[in-house]
């Protein structure tokens, strides 16, 4: 009969320990999700462009609450990373859309990587994805 009060704390103590855990992750999991939607439309992944070409920048970003704006970054894995192009925009809203272009005018064959962040706070908390694509310098 003595057992029994020890039998009863131990199985309440593993309650409450499976209790907490499941918690925790719960919130880890909610805090790890996605909260921008990126939709590219252009540039497309693995395009070529020629020399001259225009590469058309149409990129939405979308979610829930709020965004805090976007900072766009075009660079040239293929030169030691140069940004060659860049644009921002300090905008409030659940959808930002962003029309651009940019014109090749590589001197070289060129691996490019369009990098899009979008930040979700005043903080400069964000996501970012991107998209690559090469471009030809003739």
């Amino acid at each position: 009969m003595k057992k029994a009060p020890h039998i009863l704390a131990l199985l309440i103590g593993t309650l409450i320990t499976f209790s907490c855990k499941n918690d925790v992750t719960e919130d880890m999991n909610e805090e790890n999700q996605s909260i921008i939607t990126f939709t590219i439309d252009n540039p497309i992944q693995g395009a070529t462009y020629d020399l001259n070409d225009t590469v058309h920048i149409d990129v939405m970003l979308s979610a829930e609450r709020l965004l805090d704006g976007y900072h766009l970054r075009l660079v040239n894995t293929s030169d030691n990373n140069s940004i060659v192009w860049e644009e921002d925009d300090h905008d409030h809203s659940t959808t930002l859309h962003i029309h651009d272009y940019w014109i090749n005018d590589v001197t070289m064959h060129s691996d490019m990587r369009l990098d899009i962040e979008g930040f979700t706070t005043h903080q400069g908390e964000s996501e970012t994805t991107s998209v690559s694509f090469h471009c030809h310098p003739m």
